[in-house]
């Protein structure tokens, strides 16, 4: 397997990182079954794990590198934590 992230996992890291939903949400959310989602982020935190090469990712890692990697959509995560034009423009360079 290569180290790209397939279709769905690049959906999985969006869910995380604009909605912040748990497993069992992002299941329901997705229409598959709760143990699909684990399999999935295994193989993200595996893939994320190999590209930055450090053995210890967490879920914040993981959001993190969704927003950097444009997997996210900002704009919305601006308006859901009310984050001012500003701070969004100091953090651009990230």
């Amino acid at each position: 397997m290569n180290g790209a992230f397939t279709t769905r996992e690049r959906e999985i890291i969006r869910l995380i990182c604009e909605r912040n939903l748990c497993d069992k949400e992002l299941a329901q959310t997705l229409g598959i079954e709760y143990g699909t989602v684990v399999l999935h982020k295994g193989n993200i935190y595996r893939k994320l794990r190999d590209r930055v090469g450090c053995q210890e990712i967490n879920r914040i890692d993981l959001a993190l590198y969704g927003l950097l990697a444009g997997y996210a959509d900002t704009g919305k995560l601006r308006v859901k934590y009310a984050i001012p034009d500003e701070r969004m423009a100091a953090a651009a360079p990230l």
